[in-house]
């Protein structure tokens, strides 16, 4: 099976796991506890899959060590990936909330909040994927330009769009908080987890292998690209979002407010600036289907 065909089974269970959230919200049954995050365990591993296939194609059509033939040179690839950390990101942080002895920030919240939660991410994840392939968008491999070819590359794309992923669940969390009283204490201290972990650990990191992959493919460091200078304005709403936020200066809804907005910028960065701009990540523009 293809890339495509994979992601699109895995956004298929996904919805369908929306639904049950859905359901198990609404009516409080608890027989499908354990069934979502199997669902959700589903679709990550049919994503990885898929990444895999695509993986191993170019390994074999360019000639390429595995580290030099990461499957993110095109917007369908790394949209992808995107909600693939997305989900990882959610299903990760809500096994550790419940583990016993798990960190203070992630007790346990109400079965109806946490599968309203599920829900949001499953369902947006899984529409997302489908769009990609409604839309038109070209999902065929494209082998790299010679500038792709680096070992940095990995680094720099799996950091920045893991951040991206956790920057989105602390947007749709956010929603939740604005939406609902239920719940809201443990939203706002997941929303400032992640927040923290993307900007701090995974923004900068980004910022710095891809600085390093700009010096081995293109002679420099930093040049203020248009997406480099994105980035950049990203980076900074983030970390004033940790200031107001450090400095008690935020209640819960202007920190819900602030992700929201925050993550609006990161989408620009990620779609609108290669739509709008001209640049030396040009790489990634969105194609449509031949």
């Amino acid at each position: 099976m293809s890339m495509g065909e994979l992601l699109n089974i895995a956004a298929v269970v996904l919805i369908l796991a929306a639904v049950v959230s859905l359901c198990r919200a609404a009516f409080g049954t608890s027989q499908a506890a354990l069934a979502i995050p199997a669902a959700n365990a589903a679709a990550m591993l049919l994503m990885a899959a898929g990444f895999g296939v695509r993986w191993k194609y170019y390994i074999e059509t360019m000639n390429a060590g595995w580290l030099l033939a990461f499957p993110v040179s095109t917007f369908y690839e790394s949209a992808s990936f995107f909600l693939l950390a997305l989900l990882a990101a959610f299903f990760f942080t809500t096994c550790l909330k419940r583990r016993p002895g798990g960190p203070g920030r992630l007790t346990p919240g109400t079965a109806r909040g946490e599968a309203l939660a599920w829900c949001a991410v499953d369902f947006l994840a899984g529409i997302g994927i489908l769009a990609l392939s409604l839309t038109g968008i070209s999902s065929d491999p494209v082998l790299f330009l010679p500038s792709l070819r680096s070992y940095w590359l990995m680094a720099h794309v799996c950091l920045s769009f893991v951040a991206y992923g956790m920057f989105a669940l602390a947007a749709i969390l956010a929603v939740l908080v604005l939406c609902r009283a239920e719940n809201r204490e443990e939203n706002a201290a997941r929303i400032r987890a992640l927040v923290r972990a993307a900007t701090v650990v995974f923004t900068i990191g980004g910022i710095f292998f891809g600085a390093l992959w700009a010096q081995t493919s293109w002679g420099r460091f930093w040049a203020w690209d248009p997406k480099e200078t994105w980035a950049f304005i990203t980076w900074c709403c983030y970390l004033a979002l940790i200031h107001f936020d450090r400095n008690e200066q935020l209640s819960q809804r202007g920190l819900a407010v602030f992700a929201i907005v925050n993550f609006l910028v990161v989408i620009f960065t990620f779609v609108g600036v290669n739509i709008l701009f001209a640049g030396l990540h040009s790489y990634a523009l969105i194609r449509p289907q031949p």
